[in-house]
């Protein structure tokens, strides 16, 4: 496993987005069981251990992957791992970001599976089948707002780890809030 990114770029983005999706709920852009991370782009093991992971502590995670060359651009997918915390816990590959205008929660768009992913006003992940029309127009909003706002450097520390062989990047208020609400 080859560290080349840039934390504090890759942090900056991911408390962006989370910000982006929660931008109407008036909570913090994450709950116990909602994380968001990145790293680099996930193989099929590294899925199935993130789903692994999630299944084990009932967390639903969304995960920005980012080439490391250009990580100012934003993520170049998005995978959202949800489970029921019993059971079962599914991989959605290939999301996309996407705003309806300025003002709206950015929400995650899984074309090829016609399911979209929002935050509900809880914080929680919502996972829905497509509806409507989702104008390319939306994805251009999504990922400037996301820019705009890592040019502002929200974030604080990011932490690094590992979940099986994925190095993992969030935000250290993300873990803290986390680790405090699972208690």
């Amino acid at each position: 496993m080859k560290d080349t990114l840039d934390h504090h770029g890759v942090n900056h983005m991911l408390v962006s987005i989370a910000r982006e999706m929660a931008k109407d709920t008036g909570k913090k852009p994450a709950d116990a069981d909602t994380i968001f991370m990145g790293g680099t782009t996930p193989t099929e093991a590294d899925q199935k251990s993130l789903a692994d992971f999630a299944l084990a502590k009932n967390y639903n995670m969304l995960f920005s992957a980012f080439d490391p060359e250009v990580i100012g651009d934003g993520p170049v997918t998005m995978l959202a791992v949800i489970t029921d915390g019993e059971a079962k816990a599914a991989v959605l590959p290939d999301g996309r970001l996407w705003k309806k205008d300025r003002r709206s929660p950015a929400i995650i768009v899984f074309a090829e599976l016609n399911a979209v992913v929002r935050m509900s006003t809880k914080g929680r992940l919502i996972v829905r089948e497509m509806t409507g029309s989702y104008h390319e127009e939306g994805f251009a909003i999504a990922m400037d707002a996301v820019r705009a706002a890592a040019e502002r450097k929200p974030a604080h520390a990011p932490i690094i780890s590992t979940i099986g062989n994925l190095m993992i990047i969030m935000d250290v208020e993300t873990m803290m809030m986390t680790t405090l609400q699972a208690v």
